[in-house]
């Protein structure tokens, strides 16, 4: 491929997705989802009534969901049984130490949840909870997408007309049986490592390039 056919192919690239950030973006989701399953699990392990067996329950669940489910669940138990004042407010305390105890797990859910969004919750069979695989793939992607500026994309061009060009040089020196100066000659330093694949092969990308942005391995010096 000619220098500028290849230049104008790279400056076509005006978005990057970083893999990088994309598989911590889809990390993340599957930290939410297995955040939501436990704090779902913990909420009707000691009170069955409190169990969230449904997408609606799920994105109900909040401090003041758990505040009315156990002022209904009291009510419906002080209007079916004949209690003593004295047993009465034993219920009320025990009702109200319930909440204190959970409604930080109710927050919990409440707010990773939301946080999810614009992903879809799922519920599976067994009754676990999991984000829709195809919009964390796009919400993922989304996030770890890089826009590249006109000067980003003409270093870009350079070092890879550099990097393709060195190629070029080391394969003639083989083929020749020449002194293989541009793996032996070029310095040993950090920029230069971090586009080897091997001894006697280099490699540039895009993404490679994104990388070593994102290392401050290249880029402009106020950024280091």
């Amino acid at each position: 491929m000619k220098a500028t056919k290849n230049k104008e192919v790279k400056e076509q690239e005006l978005e990057v997705v970083d893999e990088h950030l994309k598989r911590r973006s889809i990390e993340k989701f599957a930290s939410l989802a297995q955040e939501v399953n436990e704090a779902v699990q913990s909420l009707s392990k000691d009170e069955p009534y409190l169990r969230v067996d449904s997408l609606q329950k799920l994105h109900d669940v909040s401090p003041q969901w758990l505040r009315n489910t156990l002022d209904q669940n009291k009510e419906k138990m002080f209007e079916t049984l004949s209690l003593p004042s004295t047993l009465r407010e034993e219920y009320e305390e025990k009702y109200n130490n319930v909440y204190e105890r959970l409604k930080g797990v109710c927050d919990i859910i409440c707010r990773s949840v939301r946080h999810a969004v614009p992903a879809r919750w799922e519920m599976a069979d067994d009754g676990s909870f999991y984000l829709n695989p195809v919009d964390v793939e796009a919400e993922a992607v989304r996030l770890s997408t890089i826009h590249l500026g006109k000067e980003a994309q003409e270093y870009y061009v350079l070092l890879s007309d550099l990097v393709e060009n060195l190629g070029k040089v080391s394969q003639w020196e083989r083929a020749h049986g020449f002194y293989n100066f541009v793996f032996g000659g070029t310095p040993a330093g950090e920029p230069w490592q971090a586009v080897f694949t091997d001894y006697d092969h280099f490699t540039f990308n895009v993404q490679k390039y994104i990388e070593l942005l994102n290392a401050g391995v290249v880029g402009p010096k106020k950024n280091r």
